[in-house]
């Protein structure tokens, strides 16, 4: 998991979750609270996760 402190509403969960150079790096989801001091997780995409995506994702 990563944890990030972008604010995310109820609803968001499944959203992209974005490095600094605009690359996806994982899927937002859950949050820990209703306002943007709260903190925020995501799934990662490990390598192994990206190349399992990859090969098994319907083109």
């Amino acid at each position: 998991f990563i944890e990030f402190d972008a604010y995310a509403q109820p609803g968001n969960s499944g959203s992209p979750v974005l490095n600094s150079k605009h690359e996806l790096i994982g899927i937002l989801y859950a949050g820990s609270g209703k306002d943007e001091s709260e903190k925020n997780f995501g799934v990662y995409f490990t390598p192994q996760l990206k190349e399992f995506i990859q090969n098994n994702i319907e083109k």
